[in-house]
């Protein structure tokens, strides 16, 4: 990751759509429940040590609802074959919240 904004964050969880099946997010503070900007930069963010950073699942919108299709599409098409339980146990998931 080579970026020091939120948005480097945000685009680091997106490019390994096999692993992450949520791709409307925010991310969030856990101790205080801050939701963290695009881009404000990682120094802005005011992380104190052991503070958690989670992604928390947003409501899809026209533009979002697209974007996760696609990402299924990908997944589908593209990705190397699943055949563990754990993986298969997301891309279950993955297809449910649709």
């Amino acid at each position: 990751m080579n970026s020091n904004l939120v948005l480097g964050i945000r685009k680091f969880l997106l490019d390994i759509p096999n692993e992450s099946f949520i791709t409307n997010f925010d991310l969030v503070i856990e101790k205080t429940n801050r939701k963290l900007e695009d881009y404000e930069t990682l120094f802005e963010v005011g992380l104190e040590d052991y503070d958690v950073v989670k992604m928390v699942p947003c409501n899809y919108n026209k533009t979002s609802s697209d974007f996760h299709l696609n990402r299924l599409k990908y997944i589908l098409q593209d990705c190397p074959p699943v055949y563990n339980k754990a993986n298969c146990k997301h891309l279950f998931f993955f297809l449910q919240i649709n």
